[in-house]
């Protein structure tokens, strides 16, 4: 499989501000999981120091910033394994902006910052992916005494898992068989001759046409039968909506570029897949992340706790938090 590095580089190119969950006008995150890092902010004195694990394009960051309790921080730095593009960081005032520093590319487990460094270490729906001994460590080490290390980290029973298992399902679906991507392939080379409209009746005619129409239209009643018992059926809907962009682009633009719209449309589900496989895959149940609180509290980061994060009565994610107190 591709390295998940150059799949999460491909999403960070688009200039998203965050990987799953938008509930705020901004397109940063809100409810309860902004609530979350206000209360853990609100324990900071003026002058602190942020690092933030996992960042992507920065959306904690941003969200951060943003806030009236972080006034007076001094320092934000943001490491991710991938290459990013936090074009946000375009609009944001040339004082703010110089207390900020992105480094895309980066493992986290061998962090380029210095030892005692900030006052505060985060990260959301980032540290469960990496190798958590390795986390620990350098967490432990660039955290300076009493200093915070809090996370959102994606809950196994969470609606954001559920969302994912399903989507992933309509995933599977489209891309376990080439029958789809093949029958509007064949129909884009139809689309593509009505250019000229003396085909029309040819193509009317046409036995073989008829029957890759019949095809398809078959294809997209299953299609949208799937939507509509589905619970997050946009990537199906994104679907049948590019399909008959591609058809006026086959007519108008030519068989190429009807095919290549598709083509790229199915390389971003292939990339999709293999993101939401890495979010199921990384979410952590009850006695996991019991196991990742005791991890610290024996690599030196004390009073440990760990709430669920929910909102209208449904479960998002952990919310997990711990100190750095020596001895």
């Amino acid at each position: 499989m591709e390295k998940n590095e150059n799949v999460w580089t491909r999403y960070w190119s688009k200039g998203v501000i965050n990987s799953c969950f938008y509930d705020d006008p901004s397109g940063n995150y809100g409810g309860e999981i902004k609530n979350f890092w206000v209360s853990v902010v609100e324990r900071l004195s003026d002058k602190a120091s942020m690092l933030d694990l996992c960042t992507g394009n920065g959306a904690l960051i941003s969200l951060v910033m943003s806030l009236e309790q972080s006034e007076g921080f001094d320092k934000y730095v943001g490491v991710d394994l991938a290459s990013i593009q936090p074009i946000w960081l375009d609009k944001v005032e040339a004082e703010a902006k110089s207390k900020i520093k992105m480094l895309g590319n980066t493992a986290i487990e061998e962090l380029p910052v210095s030892d005692s460094e900030f006052s505060l270490v985060v990260s959301q729906f980032g540290v469960e992916y990496c190798e958590i001994e390795g986390v620990i460590h350098q967490v432990e080490r660039v955290l300076k005494n009493n200093g915070v290390f809090a996370a959102v980290i994606h809950h196994k029973e969470s609606l954001i898992v559920k969302n994912a298992v399903e989507e992933k399902a309509h995933l599977d679906y489209l891309l376990t068989s080439e029958t789809v991507k093949s029958t509007i392939e064949i129909m884009l080379g139809y689309m593509a001759k009505l250019k000229n409209k003396q085909n029309l009746k040819k193509i009317q005619a046409d036995a073989d046409a008829n029957k890759a129409k019949l095809q398809f239209n078959s294809q997209v009643d299953e299609l949208t039968k799937r939507a509509k018992a589905s619970h997050c059926p946009d990537v199906i809907y994104e679907l049948l909506d590019i399909v008959m962009l591609s058809f006026k682009a086959a007519q108008n633009e030519g068989l190429k570029f009807a095919k290549g719209t598709i083509n790229n449309f199915w390389s971003e589900l292939r990339d999709s897949r293999v993101r939401l496989e890495n979010l199921i895959n990384a979410s952590l149940t009850e006695s996991e992340i019991q196991n990742l609180i005791d991890k610290l509290h024996s690599n030196g980061l004390s009073e440990g706790s760990v709430v669920k994060l929910k909102e209208s009565n449904q479960l998002l994610a952990w919310g997990l938090s711990a100190k750095k107190v020596k001895k």
